[in-house]
């Protein structure tokens, strides 16, 4: 098996960006549901936990910038 040029830094901070990136879409899609059926409790929540997530992507997201510019990101 060939060994691959992506350390697993790399790999797991991509794959958590794309999860957390992925979460952020299904998050919309469950808040426009909650407003739909006009629950306040459930939009709430979830609102919450998409800010939450969205601090994570972006922090995500400046770590690998940061590392990628110092030539780290390998």
């Amino acid at each position: 098996m060939a060994k691959s040029n992506f350390s697993n830094n790399c790999y797991n901070l991509v794959t958590q960006l794309s999860q957390k990136l992925k979460a952020i879409w299904v998050y919309d899609k469950m808040i426009q549901d909650a407003r739909a059926s006009m629950n306040k409790d459930v939009e709430k929540v979830l609102i919450k936990i998409r800010e939450d997530d969205m601090k994570h992507a972006e922090m995500l997201h400046n770590l690998i910038v940061k590392l990628a510019k110092r030539g780290k990101f390998k």
